[in-house]
């Protein structure tokens, strides 16, 4: 396979849609795929400029989510997203095939897809194609707002953290007055909670706790990991044997992160960040399939939606609880998948220096607790099964700006003769390089490898959003790797922005050039779509 796919001008990857063996679970399944993609990724991202080629990733059924299979594909969609952020110069897009399509028969209906890279997700249903579409929530509401049960429980996976013990309070005002919170890490013995030597951090949960309880609310604190299937059935099976209240309502809020590129991914930290988002959610739903719940809540977050470059595990993760929550609200029961932007300085986001500067890039923002439960509340009360939660920006074109104003060189490229733009590259790489790296211009050698000078894949994305300013074009998430001096680099552009093959240009612009990431696009449709357009998905 490595031979055809380094010659190969598409490479069309169709997802499996059954296990390897019985005893592959979704998570198991998730990582092998996930394991297969990225090494395509690779090696596609290896080739040279002038040898372009399009990777498009078929699934089956996963806009509808009903059948095990199509849930099992579903992380394919975040990881897409990211793939074309990171690498718009070799993604040609992602295709849902519906359930039961015969591929032989896709195949005239593929082979006009793959001429025009659509760099989003297309889903085709009865010979049509629909695109995805975000589309605001409006209408009157269809349920009342929520109220816990006084004689039940609530349980809130990864309810220690810092959002946990936030939801756990937000349940409390919603009449909860039982909670059971569970985190990997156990909280020590209540006889030595006034001891001095607790850290700040656990003296911060132990804190929250007491909080709680002095609003007359009985808080179970249970060291358990939701993804092991063991750990969830001991903690029912013990409440069964104590009588105490059923549960009613799940918030499944576990999770972490491990940003990485694509192209740097492995399988063991791919498993690491998909463990509790997947692993969890799928023993969570089988230990509360629908109707046994009054509410099943998943906290997802929206780079499964606009494609964050650095967290291709996550978004894949995050989308399957999209999956889930579609599957599950289906099947009856009140189920939602929140895709939030970062909370901010709490959680996951604390740390999340990229997730906020891309966020800034797109104009807009992360959110403060008070705006996400305003969010949550509000959605709450309508019949979706997944809600997007950002603030939105002006609407695109509105002050000139937008997705279609994004990448405008500096430089018009092609007038120039070749050495003045390999001057004029070199001047401008150096500048932006500099800057990042902290260092004076002038000392910043151009043939000096950018690893002995601290590049980092943080510096490396800031970098590369500055350079796709300057050259007018998208541009790879490893091309600093890739091309590792200013000289290397800069020479590795001139072939991109001015090449001397007018023919070879349009081949290599048919696959880069886009008007900017699958946020821009996402966030330029809201205003143009209604929400009840049929073309929306």
């Amino acid at each position: 396979m490595s031979d055809g796919v380094s010659q190969a001008r598409y490479v069309v990857y169709v997802a499996d849609s059954d296990p390897a063996g019985a005893d592959e679970t979704d998570v198991d399944f998730a990582v092998r795929i996930c394991t297969e993609i990225t090494g395509l990724v690779r090696t596609l991202a290896e080739r040279d400029a002038d040898k372009p080629a399009a990777l498009w990733i078929l699934t089956r059924g996963v806009h509808e989510s009903v059948a095990p299979s199509a849930l099992r594909q579903s992380f394919l969609w975040g990881l897409a997203g990211v793939i074309a952020a990171e690498h718009p110069e070799l993604w040609g897009g992602l295709v849902d095939l519906a359930i039961n399509d015969d591929l032989g028969e896709f195949g005239p209906a593929l082979a006009e897809l793959l001429a025009k890279p659509s760099k989003s997700i297309l889903v085709r249903r009865d010979g049509v194609v629909l695109a995805p579409a975000l589309a605001p929530v409006r209408g009157e509401p269809a349920r009342k707002s929520l109220q816990c049960r006084p004689d039940a429980a609530y349980l809130i996976t990864g309810g220690l953290g810092a959002l946990g013990l936030l939801m756990a309070d937000w349940l409390a005002d919603r009449g909860a007055h039982r909670l059971v919170l569970t985190g990997r890490t156990p909280l020590p013995p209540r006889r030595d909670w006034q001891l001095d030597t607790l850290d700040t951090e656990l003296r911060r949960r132990i804190d929250a706790i007491r909080a709680l309880e002095m609003r007359g609310v009985t808080v179970e604190a249970v060291a358990a990991d939701v993804g092991c299937r063991e750990d969830v059935q001991a903690l029912l099976a013990a409440r069964d044997r104590d009588g105490a209240a059923p549960i009613r309502g799940i918030i499944h809020a576990a999770g972490i992160t491990n940003d990485q590129l694509v192209t740097s991914m492995t399988g063991d930290a791919v498993r690491q960040v998909m463990w509790p988002k997947i692993g969890g959610s799928q023993v969570l739903h089988d230990a509360f399939p629908p109707g046994s719940v009054d509410f099943f809540y998943l906290t997802a977050s929206a780079a499964g939606i606009f494609g964050i470059p650095g967290q291709g595990s996550y978004a894949a993760a995050n989308s399957y609880l999209d999956a889930l929550a579609r599957a599950r609200r289906q099947q009856g029961c009140h189920t939602m998948s929140l895709d939030w932007v970062a909370w901010r300085g709490l959680g996951l986001a604390a740390d999340a220096q990229l997730v906020s500067e891309e966020l800034a890039r797109m104009g807009s923002r992360d959110i403060t607790p008070s705006e996400a439960f305003t969010a949550w509340e509000f959605v709450d009360g309508y019949d979706v099964a997944q809600a997007v939660v950002v603030p939105m920006p002006a609407p695109a074109g509105a002050d000139g700006s937008g997705a279609n104003a994004y990448l405008l060189p500096a430089r018009n490229w092609s007038v120039m003769a070749a050495t003045e733009v390999r001057s004029e590259l070199e001047q401008g790489l150096r500048r932006i390089i500099a800057a990042e790296l902290r260092v004076p211009e002038k000392e910043l050698d151009t043939d000096r490898p950018f690893a002995e000078l601290g590049l980092n894949s943080l510096m490396a994305m800031a970098i590369r959003r500055e350079a796709e300013q300057f050259v007018g074009i998208e541009l790879s998430a490893t091309m600093l790797f890739n091309h590792p001096t200013v000289k290397s680099l800069a020479s590795y552009l001139a072939k991109r922005v001015a090449p001397h093959d007018v023919s070879q240009d349009n081949q290599i612009s048919a696959l880069s050039s886009s008007a900017g990431s699958v946020l821009d696009s996402l966030f330029d449709r809201i205003e143009s779509e209604p929400p009840e357009a049929e073309r929306s998905v």
